[in-house]
């Protein structure tokens, strides 16, 4: 199968970092390729007017890499094409015709011939929805939960309802969110032409039998609470520090790694709160030394919205911490409160309602949960979800 996978949400150049660019769908094109499939992954990377540039994190990037190429990132090709745009807008008439045809050039060039048309995101998909007519092949619109979000406040009505009616199949990367758009526009998509694509996680990383016996057995002088994430307002690590001093716990600390533009108010909210002795930022680090961390944590937390699904979270789950995310975003549904995890709204009381609760629960409660959790990852590997999602494809080539 020849797969032509569209979005701004693919990383555009060699050794991107993570807090700026998710590699979550990379990761499905990258098992495809192991697998046998041919695949070429377009990155769409949107460039603002100057006026703009506050709206990007990494303006400066956005400004350094604007200019097409193709590279390679795990044996898979990808084509960086600049696109220009105003933010929160759907791509104007005159940038998708220059995209069709710098897309339909490099088709040509590379003779490849794809079979299915695979674009994340609605906006990609303006492009997606008039290069499937052109080369007379079936497109499969993943959804996102800014997706879900511009559909449900009706964002550029007929924009969206010509990519609602010109796609084949849709890939939720939820259960959340295929519930909250079904509902919204069941004209458009039921049960036959819908897929639930969640990521995967790599399965060397889920801790060992003997590893999770020695980490619940230890005795440990403190119960570690950890987050992970790049430090911006909606991953509310502002509520976790406060819950966290809520507890008012000398026999806790709680462990900070990410950087960002919260990070300073961050601190300062931890000295304010009298917790700053037991509040520890580590700043950005490798993602094997998250992981190390997440191996010796007791319980992971993390309340973020908007969030579509957040690979953290199984990662943490995997590592054996007893992982606590947030009700109705996109973990809802593989996290089952009380089962494998926990789940809240994101608010302090709650918050530290819940981190209390894991706090003062039982060895054999903790043991339990824990390997439910870890049973659950076993179900999410990033192999299994690329298999189940190619298989899906599959079905419209």
């Amino acid at each position: 199968m020849n797969i032509l996978f569209i979005s701004n949400l693919y990383p555009a150049y060699p050794g991107q970092s993570r807090t700026e660019m998710t590699y979550a769908l990379h990761q499905f094109t990258q098992e495809w390729v192991k697998s046998g499939e041919n695949v070429l992954s377009i990155a769409l990377w949107d460039c603002y007017p100057e006026i703009f540039g506050f709206f990007s994190d990494f303006a400066k990037k956005k400004k350094l890499y604007a200019f097409e190429e193709t590279f390679q990132l795990d044996s898979v090709p990808i084509l960086r094409i600049p696109t220009f745009k105003i933010p929160h807008f759907p791509y104007a008439s005159r940038e998708i015709e220059r995209l069709l045809t710098t897309i339909s050039k490099n088709l040509q060039s590379c003779n490849f011939r794809p079979d299915v048309i695979v674009v994340h995101g609605l906006y990609p998909a303006q492009v997606g929805s008039l290069l499937k007519q052109r080369l007379n092949i079936p497109m499969v619109t993943g959804i996102h939960t800014t997706d879900r979000v511009r559909i449900e406040k009706k964002r550029f009505p007929k924009t969206i309802e010509q990519i609602l009616k010109t796609s084949d199949a849709f890939a939720f990367r939820s259960p959340v969110i295929k519930k909250a758009v079904m509902q919204k526009v069941p004209e458009y998509i039921n049960q036959g032409n819908s897929f639930i694509t969640l990521s995967g996680i790599d399965e060397s990383i889920i801790i060992s039998d003997q590893e999770l016996a020695d980490k619940i057995s230890r005795n440990s002088e403190k119960t570690t609470i950890m987050t992970a994430c790049y430090l911006k307002r909606r991953k509310n690590t502002h509520l976790l520090i406060k819950a966290f001093a809520a507890l008012k716990n000398s026999d806790l600390e709680l462990i900070i790694i990410g950087d960002g533009p919260e990070r300073k108010g961050l601190e300062s909210l931890s000295e304010k709160l009298g917790a700053s002795n037991q509040v520890r930022f580590l700043g950005q680090q490798s993602r094997d030394m998250v992981l190390d961390q997440m191996r010796k944590a007791d319980i992971f937390a993390m309340v973020s919205h908007s969030e579509t699904l957040g690979l953290v979270y199984l990662e943490a789950m995997a590592c054996g911490c007893i992982t606590v995310g947030t009700k109705g975003e996109g973990i809802d549904g593989v996290i089952k409160d009380g089962e494998n995890g926990y789940l809240c709204e994101p608010n302090t009381k709650e918050l530290t309602s819940k981190l209390n609760h894991i706090i003062s629960m039982d060895g054999q409660k903790r043991k339990e949960l824990i390997q439910n959790a870890i049973a659950t990852t076993r179900a999410y590997s990033s192999n299994k979800c690329a298999t189940e999602y190619s298989n899906f494809l599959e079905h419209y080539c």
